[in-house]
């Protein structure tokens, strides 16, 4: 009779019976009773998505700091840098660099650190938590990385004869 018992309640759980949580195992979003439970409200982002692998666990579910953290770093991609000169001449390229480029690096990089300071306060448990942060302040570098590498070089120094002299420089450096 146990050995009966046992195997009518394996059956059961196999079949996908009902959960201790109350909904079945095919669709978590349905109830042991059959009704479907009502849908979780999202909050509406306004920030640039950022393409980072999604975890297990659904953004609103993760920690504050790596929901804040996450909200702080689509803010900063969004962030682009001022549009280049039209002439690539190394006065035009000179005054766009020292004026409104370097208004956008100072405001990226106090964007930037205030996102590590939040990161700071992200758990260490789950592991989830800490690879997510990791994940989102690796992109936001790369993001950077990729705007200031897009920088307009002068004409003069994107020559041939502008290389020999990045190189006579980098020599003596």
């Amino acid at each position: 009779m146990r050995i009966t018992l046992s195997l009518l309640a394996l059956t059961m759980i196999a079949c996908g019976g009902p959960t201790a949580g109350g909904t079945t195992g095919d669709d978590p979003a349905m109830t042991a009773g059959g009704e479907r439970a009502a849908p979780r409200e999202h909050a509406i982002r306004t920030t640039t998505p950022v393409p980072v692998p999604q975890p297990a666990v659904a953004r609103e579910d993760l920690s504050e700091p790596l929901q804040t953290l996450w909200t702080q770093i689509e803010e900063t991609v969004a962030l682009r840098p001022p549009e280049a000169p039209p002439e690539a001449t190394v006065e035009a390229v000179n005054e766009w660099a020292q004026g409104p480029f370097t208004v956008w690096l100072d405001e990226r990089r106090g964007m930037m650190r205030r996102a590590i300071a939040t990161s700071e306060a992200v758990p260490d448990e789950p592991v989830h938590e800490r690879a997510m942060a990791a994940a989102l302040l690796g992109y936001s570098l790369e993001d950077f990385t990729a705007d200031f590498r897009g920088a307009p070089v002068p004409e003069s120094i994107a020559t041939e004869g502008g290389m020999k002299i990045l190189q006579n420089f980098l020599e003596l450096n």
